[in-house]
C-alpha cells in the first residue's frame, strides 16, 4: 500500500487535472496527497441492461444451481477491500 500511495502522489500532482468518481474518494484523495480533484459521476446507460434475461445458459455453464451470484467487476487491488468481498 506504501508503493501505491506513493505512486498516486507522484503521478496526480504531475496530472494537468485530477478527478474523482465520487465525493468519498475526492475527501480520500485530498486527504492522502492534498490535491483537490473534480468529482465527475460515472453515468449509466439503462439501454444496455435488459429486465426479464434469462441466467440459465451462465448458470449451467458455471454450474451455479440456484444459489446467489455476487458479480464484481473492477481493478483488483488490496485497498478496494475485496478480501473482505
Amino acid at each position: 500500500m506504501r508503493i501505491f500511495k506513493f505512486l498516486t502522489n507522484v503521478t496526480a500532482k504531475k496530472a494537468d487535472e485530477v478527478v474523482s468518481i465520487s465525493r468519498y474518494l475526492q475527501k480520500e484523495l485530498k486527504k492522502e496527497t492534498g490535491i483537490n480533484s473534480k468529482v465527475i459521476y460515472d453515468k449509466i446507460n439503462k439501454k444496455v441492461f435488459r429486465k426479464g434475461i434469462n441466467g440459465k445458459k451462465i448458470r449451467d455453464k458455471h454450474k451455479l444451481g440456484n444459489n446467489p451470484v455476487c458479480l464484481y467487476v473492477g481493478r483488483i487491488s488490496h485497498h478496494k477491500g475485496i478480501h473482505l468481498l
